[in-house]
């Protein structure tokens, strides 16, 4: 629990001891946030305790850009609730035309059931729970972690948490949410591509919805797999580019098949949205992605559409999503649709120590 430390503080935190300068894996000071190693000593500036240690790359957010909304919304922290920051968040994003204004209606309308769909994954009965030992000084990191729902649900699932996020204003968020619930996680501003933390840190990490939006997807798994203790488990979630329904994050159809060069400019002529970051991958995709980094490559699951979100779908597509988990359940069914499935799940585990 949080005790008479904020959340997100580094100092004190048992996870910031474990924290490494993304430039050249030097131990980073807790206070000031600069790497100690001789001949880098980069400083990293930082907003209400969160490092931003994030490197220069392509990136779905433009790092200045958000770095000063995220500023504004620590402006308004201390009077704020986290509903509050919540749609501040999505108004800059929406005045910086970002994002439309359908897209942050549904993000927000998934951020208030985040909480009990990860609770539900969570249980000893859920997909998640069912893959974890009971440790009580597991620990675990959410690549991308948003708002931080799944850092609220793991809270006593886990001995220690870390969440981290490429844009600072999602964190400035989350720290309010985790605040607000008392709630203690490691909070750090980071590309998933290079995660500033030691190997072999992690029981579970795991990424819902991020493979997707990452610049370098070689690069991610292989840090998901550099900081995963031997024997840990890498979990990820995220849509088949060859699903029957339509793109997930702009809700046009036939997007997925495309010659990759023609997906953002059909995207842009039906929406007038960027689609510079969404890359899409198939199922084939994604087992030789796993396979250069995991001895045992990694089990692709097809899950049933959660209950709550159907009941958030039109007539026509709850029903469509009710005949599609009857379906599944049928071994013969799920076979058939594996190619076409709305989304997968993904489970690596890393080898263990000694193999």
């Amino acid at each position: 629990m949080i005790g008479d430390l904020a959340v997100g503080l580094m100092p004190g935190h048992e996870l910031a001891a474990i924290l490494e300068c993304p430039h050249c894996g030097g131990e980073l000071a807790q206070q000031g946030f600069r790497c100690k190693r001789e001949g880098c000593g980069t400083p990293f500036r930082s907003l209400l305790g969160i490092p931003d240690l994030r490197i220069a790359q392509q990136a779905a957010v433009a790092y200045e850009q958000d770095w000063r909304l995220a500023c504004s919304l620590a402006d308004a922290y201390s009077g704020a609730s986290f509903q509050d920051l919540v749609e501040a968040l999505w108004q800059g994003r929406l005045s910086q035309e970002t994002v439309s204004r359908e897209h942050a209606e549904m993000r927000i309308g998934q951020i208030k059931r985040a909480r009990l769909k990860h609770a539900q994954d969570l249980a000893d009965t859920g997909w998640l729970g069912k893959l974890l030992r009971k440790d009580a000084g597991a620990r675990v990191l959410d690549l991308g972690c948003g708002p931080g729902g799944f850092l609220l649900a793991a809270d006593r699932r886990f001995g220690s948490a870390a969440g981290i996020d490429i844009s600072m204003a999602w964190l400035v968020v989350c720290r309010k949410h985790l605040e607000s619930e008392g709630i203690s996680a490691l909070l750090v501003c980071a590309c998933a591509e290079r995660i500033p933390f030691k190997r072999d840190t992690f029981d579970l990490v795991m990424a819902f919805d991020a493979l997707e939006h990452v610049a370098d997807r070689d690069r991610m798994v292989h840090e998901a797999h550099r900081v995963a203790r031997p024997d840990g488990i890498v979990v990820c979630t995220t849509p088949n580019r060859f699903s029957l329904s339509g793109e997930p994050h702009h809700k046009i159809w036939g997007v997925g098949l495309l010659p990759r060069a023609w997906m953002p400019v059909y995207v842009r002529w039906r929406t007038g949205q960027d689609y510079r970051f969404t890359f899409l991958l198939s199922i084939f995709d994604i087992r030789r992605l796993f396979a250069r980094h995991f001895a045992d490559g990694c089990r692709i699951v097809v899950p049933e559409l959660w209950g709550e979100d159907i009941q958030h779908f039109s007539p026509v597509k709850q029903f469509a999503a009710r005949i599609y988990n009857a379906v599944i359940r049928l071994r013969l069914g799920r076979g058939a649709l594996t190619l076409v499935a709305p989304f997968f799940r993904i489970v690596a585990r890393k080898e263990a120590a000694g193999h």
